[in-house]
């Protein structure tokens, strides 16, 4: 994906945050970043995430225009990914505990696969 460096820019003068403040709030090395503004390291979604609750704004502010399609289909990725690995915890935990019947827990994770679905419609 590819940032819009010019916009982050301005939202980091615009704060008065260095570029070496920035780079240390996201625990990423400065020489990262300056690669990254250059555009000579490849935007991934788990760092435009960071990017962006580091700054509390939209992640889609910061993508080129032509890129918002895919970072639909990154952010569903990325939103199957945790689904899939809160269900793997769940049903790790209650094999662990012997509390909750395998069947309880796995319609557990269906009904919060399908809230975090109907939530992420509606945003």
């Amino acid at each position: 994906m590819n940032l819009k460096a010019n916009v982050l820019k301005q939202i980091l003068k615009d704060r008065d945050i260095s570029q070496r403040q920035f780079a240390n709030l996201l625990e990423v090395a400065e020489e990262f970043l300056s690669r990254l503004f250059a555009g000579k390291v490849n935007l991934t979604i788990d760092m435009l995430l960071k990017i962006s609750r580091a700054l509390g704004i939209d992640p889609k502010s910061l993508l080129e225009f032509e890129e918002l399609a895919d970072f639909s289909r990154f952010l569903n990725e990325y939103t199957q990914k945790e689904m899939i690995t809160i269900s793997k915890s769940l049903t790790n935990l209650t094999d662990k505990l012997c509390v909750i019947p395998r069947d309880m827990a796995n319609n557990f994770a269906d009904d919060l696969k399908k809230a975090i679905l109907k939530r992420r419609k509606n945003a």
